[in-house]
């Protein structure tokens, strides 16, 4: 062997090498063996346990995918009392752009004050909202002023009852509640709607509570009326029990009134979901409605549906009518009152007398109570300016 290494230095240097190549293998731990001895410790481990139930939840989401439905874990319920939603107001591209686009927001809304006969300016307004179903209530109201109710919803959810209440053979409301029941996924939401005669609100909320069922996930909601000289809710005992997401120290109107008319009322098993709520006032002015939008979000663990994502996009806030607009209306009108679409409220007066004559004169023009200035249709306009 040596005569050979002496003959071969080469070949005696690449045999060596292989030699020492060997040797490492037999007694070095494979590069697999050290890998998986350092992710035995206590946080890799972990996390590698976290990986593979990551790796497992995205093979569920692929197989979800493949049938078109996501889990959704929240959804937003939503109602907004459009004042006098009409011919006059569907005509405002502006503005009703801007009402498509803070409805979008929101996966189930309720809209109020739909005044027009053939409801035509409710759809519209859905004609704007890609991704949503509609649906509205009965004409209702004891005088010619009728109104109806809307509900907006995005498609995926279903409708498994619309129950009107509409005509009401014993009379206990004005504008008699609507009740809805949406499937979500597998997951039930009734709920009911309802806006309220400002000076007969505790009598129509004792006639609600009476209708209204304890089991479910149940929600009332709507401008109810329920605060200031209409409503007290800390002696009234209607829906004591429940669970009132807007308190009475909010405000939900536009005006000058500092009012928490609209509201939000959860029984137990709907507040058992409940996550958030809130009061939506951005760019909403009097002259896009004397109320804000009321809202509240639930929790929908494990919910598979698929909801439609609209592709509507947020539009700049509504574009008020300029001076020169309102100037021009009244010259033309030949009075210092505008009548042609609903433009004051009772903030807007000083003095009872004021907003009186403003309402004698749009009534005398044929224009009704275009302003609703008498919300309880007694001829008297704000009373409370009395």
């Amino acid at each position: 062997m040596k005569g050979f290494i002496k003959k071969h230095p080469i070949w005696s240097s690449i045999i060596g090498f292989f030699i020492i190549i060997y040797l490492i293998g037999i007694f070095m731990p494979s590069t697999e063996n050290y890998e998986h001895q350092e992710i035995n410790t206590p946080q890799q481990q972990e996390f590698k346990e976290s990986s593979l139930l990551s790796n497992e939840s995205h093979e569920i989401e692929k197989d979800q995918g493949n049938q078109q439905n996501s889990n959704v874990e929240n959804i937003k319920l939503a109602n907004w009392n459009l004042q006098i939603l009409g011919d006059t107001k569907a005509s405002n591209s502006n503005l009703m752009n801007f009402y498509s686009s803070v409805i979008d927001d929101y996966d189930i809304v309720f809209v109020q004050e739909i005044r027009d006969i053939d409801t035509s300016a409710f759809y519209d307004l859905c004609n704007l909202l890609e991704g949503f179903e509609c649906n509205a209530s009965s004409r209702a109201g004891r005088s010619s002023s009728k109104e109806q109710y809307g509900v907006i919803y995005r498609q995926g959810i279903q409708i498994k009852e619309f129950n009107d209440f509409n005509p009401d053979s014993e009379d206990r409301w004005e504008r008699p509640p609507v009740e809805v029941t949406f499937d979500i996924g597998g997951y039930d939401l009734i709920v009911y709607n309802i806006h309220t005669k400002p000076d007969d609100v505790s009598n129509e909320m004792d006639n609600l509570a009476e209708i209204v069922k304890t089991q479910g996930n149940i929600v009332v909601l709507g401008d109810l009326n329920a605060d200031c000289d209409y409503y007290d809710s800390s002696k009234e005992l209607e829906f004591d029990n429940w669970n009132w997401v807007i308190s009475d120290n909010q405000d939900t109107t536009s005006s000058s009134t500092n009012c928490a008319y609209d509201r939000i009322i959860l029984n137990d098993d709907a507040n058992a979901e409940f996550v958030s709520y809130g009061i939506y006032s951005d760019g909403i002015t009097k002259d896009v409605s004397d109320h804000y939008l009321v809202w509240v979000e639930f929790s929908l663990k494990d919910i598979s549906i698929d909801l439609t994502e609209s592709p509507v996009e947020p539009t700049s806030q509504y574009i008020l009518p300029t001076e020169e607009t309102k100037q021009e209306e009244t010259q033309n009108s030949g009075t210092k009152y505008i009548c042609s679409s609903d433009y004051y409220n009772c903030g807007d007066f000083s003095k009872h007398s004021e907003a009186q004559a403003v309402y004698d004169y749009c009534k005398s023009q044929g224009k009704g109570d275009i302003h609703q200035l008498d919300r309880d249709d007694d001829g008297d306009a704000c009373e409370s300016l009395s």
